[in-house]
């Protein structure tokens, strides 16, 4: 089936070595010459591969494809994801000009292998952009490889039209959703929370099927949504959750929060969506009831395994909990609940001081009030608000100015079901004013990422940049804005709007640098913006993660009979994708590629890894780096040291003790290697345990001969976690920790 979502080619590739593109549009076929396929900046592409030789789940088979810039030397890796009919798939949406290699590696032959070639040129629509990303706590579209426009994330529900619900809706509806979000002033649609359709189309409940494998009926179907947002200029703010009270959560499938079938959804959605742009991700709703009472670590992991999928980031948030990402969003919940970390006061905020708060409390993540603030609100008592949290038009129109005169706090508005107990009527009886906010900030492009909220130097709300070259000043009930622009260097353009009509602007002239005050016509809500907007774009070269991305505690060496065993220890690792080893064997030489180990990826405890590495007769000494790899791009050395090796033995040969070595691949999820030596013929027993002590299998238990032995562990339906080794050979007894990601 040919994916819809704005792709520019649609490549099929036979056996690896052929390759022919349908083009969308005039749906024009063409033979690609030279295996070359040409793309279109952030435009997706979808490549299936068919591969009907397999064995086991077609969900749980890995296989990683590695894009590669020629020109920068940007890597960007994603997986395949089976999507039915002996058919995977892999995406790629451009983030470069310029030609990009890509190459599959698996251990199924099938899925293993797979390359081409993409050309990638301009995008012709200057309105086109690509993902939604931040710079500091303000949300930002990439327009070009290194540009990027301020973004007002305002979401928009409304759940009295079942047809925008992914689960009934065509694309006509989910088009017409996205309109009337416009029109009713926001950035953004809400999919509806997708619960266990994840794995059961459309099921909402765990009770209602017994699946433990994504859905891809699920997925197409919220694809519709994000092609039609996305043809709209509209972004789409996915649920993916609801409250454990109707069971709309992942605790009855399987081994349940972060367990094997809902890291298997993760990889599949991280492998689906994950390279398509224009979606951000909640974990869901009530989540202080069923998740977050279970301590923050649930939702971090969650959003950590998911990130470390990612070969395109997108933001995560899960209401009410700080996720500590670079990637996260802070999410408020909104009723004051202190059993959270994050949290309004009760049925806030309440004015525009408690915003502005909010955003100063962290400059590096952007911020979201995910409580749902829908028209007129009525919850009984029983859901805890007591009917006092009523936005009536006037408060959110006002709401909404105070969130982006606050910097750039993201909100969520619209209605509930009429059924609902939170249901407060519909529709906005004045839609105007909110399409006054969006035509003010984002078709203006009035939102720039250099603006910083000001109170100092106005009468009313004020953001502007550094310079003065570019103000914004909102104020209400009033007729007259006080402006002290003595900071401002020339004469500068001004126009004045009142919040609470249709859009129009009033020339409020040409000012020059003074204590300025604007008379306004009669009294009202009014926003005045000085300045020319017309270059709103903010440069940022690509660069790797910061170094605070990853604190590295220890990096050591041993070695025993002509292996060398390097171990580290990681404190923190933020959006980490492995490690690579490098090796020299002269201080001035050039560093060879040695391995690569797979990283927790999220982690903010210790964790340990090791990697081993056979030398060769006659090295006296060794130098050793370790690489960090990143999930989007770029790498870097973190540490180095050197060895003194000596010795002529051979690895095949006979050491002079027991030794028992870390296994290879580690983490792993297929299948990986467990090496030991024995200095003489003994009895062995070779036996893995689980993080509880319970034994899981016994690889060896006889008599060997002397020298190194291999011996392989599947672990098959064994769940994801820390697992030991325990090798006992007369009194040698000696155990490893290996680790287990599926």
């Amino acid at each position: 089936m040919l994916f819809v979502m704005g792709i520019t080619a649609f490549v099929l590739i036979r056996n690896s070595q052929k390759q022919n593109a349908y083009h969308t549009g005039n749906i024009l076929q063409a033979e690609i010459a030279n295996d070359t396929v040409k793309g279109t900046l952030w435009e997706p592409m979808e490549w299936p591969v068919t591969n009907p030789d397999y064995s086991g789940n077609p969900f749980d088979i890995i296989s990683v494809v590695t894009f590669l810039h020629k020109n920068s030397g940007k890597i960007i890796r994603t997986e395949m994801f089976y999507d039915g009919d002996d058919t995977w798939k892999f995406r790629f949406t451009p983030v470069k000009t310029g030609i990009w290699e890509f190459s599959s590696n698996s251990e199924t032959l099938g899925l293993n292998g797979v390359k081409g070639t993409i050309k990638v040129t301009e995008n012709p629509d200057s309105t086109a952009y690509g993902f939604l990303t931040h710079i500091g706590n303000k949300y930002a579209l990439q327009t070009g490889e290194d540009s990027y426009k301020g973004f007002l994330l305002n979401i928009y529900m409304n759940k009295t039209k079942p047809e925008y619900s992914f689960r009934e809706g065509n694309e006509a509806d989910f088009t017409g959703y996205a309109r009337e979000a416009k029109n009713n002033g926001c950035t953004a649609i809400y999919t509806q929370v997708v619960a266990n359709s994840w794995f059961k189309f459309p099921t909402l409940s765990y009770d209602e099927h017994n699946s433990k494998n994504p859905d891809p009926e699920t997925f197409r179907a919220i694809e519709k949504m994000l092609h039609a947002a996305r043809k709209e200029k509209v972004h789409l703010h996915i649920w993916a959750w609801g409250d454990e009270s109707r069971k709309q959560t992942p605790i009855g499938v399987g081994e349940g929060i972060n367990g094997q079938e809902d890291r298997r959804l993760m990889r599949y959605i991280a492998a689906r969506l994950g390279p398509l742009p224009g979606w951000s991700m909640g974990y869901g709703f009530d989540l202080h009831e069923w998740v977050a009472n279970k301590g923050p670590d649930k939702v971090r992991t969650w959003a950590g395994f998911l990130s470390s999928h990612f070969g395109w980031q997108h933001l995560l948030s899960a209401r009410g909990q700080n996720l500590l990402l670079p990637n996260g969003i802070n999410s408020y919940d909104g009723f004051g609940r202190n059993n959270v970390e994050l949290f309004t006061t009760p049925y806030g905020p309440q004015n525009f001081a408690e915003v502005f708060e909010d955003m100063k409390s962290d400059t590096n993540h952007v911020q979201l009030y995910e409580e749902r603030h829908t028209y007129n609100r009525q919850d009984d008592p029983s859901y805890g608000t007591n009917g006092e949290w009523n936005l009536d038009m006037n408060k959110t129109r006002r709401l909404m100015w105070w969130e982006t005169m606050s910097g750039g706090m993201g909100g969520w508005f619209g209605f509930y079901e009429t059924w609902s107990p939170a249901y407060g009527g519909h529709p906005y009886p004045a839609p105007e004013q909110l399409r006054t906010h969006r035509k003010f900030w984002t078709e203006k492009s009035r939102f720039l990422i250099d603006f910083f909220p000001d109170t100092n130097f106005t009468s009313g709300y004020g953001l502007r940049t550094e310079d003065f070259r570019n103000i914004v000043v909102y104020q209400e009930n009033t007729d007259s804005i006080k402006i002290n622009l003595l900071g401002m260097t020339g004469q500068q353009k001004a126009i004045a709007v009142d919040t609470k009509k249709e859009y129009q602007e009033i020339d409020a002239g040409s000012i020059n640098p003074s204590v300025y005050v604007w008379h306004a016509p009669y009294k009202s809500d009014w926003a005045i913006a000085i300045g020319s907007f017309d270059n709103p774009y903010y440069h940022k070269q690509d660069s790797s993660i910061s170094t605070n991305d990853i604190e590295l505690y220890s990096f050591t060496a041993e070695y025993s009979d002509e292996i060398v065993i390097l171990k580290w220890v990681t404190k923190k690792e933020l959006n980490v994708s492995g490690f690579e080893i490098l090796k020299k064997k002269k201080r001035t030489g050039t560093w060879d590629a040695t391995g690569i180990i797979q990283a927790e990826g999220f982690s903010l405890t210790d964790k340990e890894y090791s990697f081993f590495d056979d030398t060769k007769a006659g090295d006296s000494l060794l130098y050793y780096a370790l690489k960090v790899i990143y999930n989007n791009n770029g790498s870097k050395i973190i540490d180095s040291l050197k060895i003194t090796v000596n010795g002529s033995g051979s690895y095949e040969g006979v050491p002079q003790n027991y030794v028992l070595l870390q296994n290879f691949p580690n983490p792993f999820n297929a299948g990986t290697v467990i090496k030991f030596g024995l200095p003489r013929k003994t009895k062995v027993r070779l036996t893995v345990f689980n993080n509880l002590g319970e034994k899981i299998a016994i690889l060896v238990d006889d008599v060997l001969n002397e020298g190194f032995h291999s011996f392989n562990f599947l672990p098959g339906n064994t769940s994801s976690g820390v697992y030991y080794y325990l090798l006992e050979a007369e009194y040698f007894v000696t155990a490893k920790k290996m680790i287990i990601l599926k």
